[in-house]
């Protein structure tokens, strides 16, 4: 599988070339995507669901969403270069539903839940003006994307995903996984007791590699094989931003279509 630039991107087949410039980022609590959808998993969401911060068409048959960010959360990203062509993989703390089948294949305490991957979007395009918005329907659909919001809030900015993850992928640059599995579980399965203790694939171990907030070396542990690390997450951390790399690529290409096919 071919590890493609990200130009500023995350996600497997995103990109074209290779880019040190390239951002990823990990957003918390944007879960309701696709709502209806997710009445069928055997997890609920921790969290208030926030359906419109990523704008939920139920039929999935719109390609482009879009979701906006203010103060300081958006500080955060502008201040790590997050821009077009930038990566965002969406994570929520989920608990499991009663009397539904656990597909997960070990036992998550249903008091505290666990954290799992579920959705992305590729940014296509940023809107950091009303005059930016150029889309009467994103105006009439998006709670960011009206004058008054652009108004009270200075740093409102709108990233709304491109078509594609790549020309060449053929998936929607903005979606969610049918169903959440034990290949898009971050909390440790040895850690159900603390969910915020999560795995990770091990070259987040390395310091290059690590996200914002998670800098700290107390916060990690590398496994006895390297293969995999433990890292204990902030709790401030509403949105993480690493930098794109060759092994993020490979990881992810083998977890999107792993899923996906």
């Amino acid at each position: 599988m071919k590890c493609y630039r990200l130009h500023i991107t995350n996600r497997g087949p995103i990109g074209r070339g290779s880019s040190s410039s390239a951002r990823f980022t990990m957003l918390a609590y944007f879960l309701c995507l696709f709502p209806h959808e997710h009445k069928k998993d055997v997890y609920r969401n921790r969290g208030q669901p926030c359906p419109r911060r990523v704008s939920s068409i139920q039929s999935c048959q719109q390609s482009v969403l879009e979701f906006g960010q203010v103060n300081a959360a958006q500080g955060h990203l502008s201040k790590n270069a997050v821009g077009v062509g930038s990566l965002f993989l969406f994570f929520s703390r989920f608990t499991p539903m009663r009397g539904r089948e656990n597909r997960i294949g070990s036992p998550i305490d249903p008091r505290k839940g666990a954290y799992f991957l579920y959705g992305w979007l590729k940014v296509g395009r940023i809107a950091k003006s009303f005059a930016d918005i150029q889309d009467k329907e994103l105006e009439l659909r998006h709670p960011h994307a009206t004058e008054a919001y652009f108004e009270k809030y200075k740093n409102n900015t709108i990233y709304i995903s491109d078509r594609f993850l790549s020309g060449e992928s053929g998936i929607l640059g903005c979606g969610y996984f049918p169903r959440l599995s034990k290949e898009l579980l971050l909390t440790s399965e040895h850690h159900y007791k603390t969910p915020t203790t999560w795995e990770l694939p091990g070259f987040f171990y390395e310091l290059d590699h690590r996200p914002t907030y998670l800098k700290k070396e107390s916060r990690w542990k590398l496994e006895k094989d390297q293969v995999k690390c433990l890292v204990t997450i902030a709790a401030r951390g509403q949105e993480f931003v690493f930098k794109n790399s060759h092994s993020f690529c490979a990881w992810f290409n083998q977890l999107l279509y792993g899923i996906l096919d």
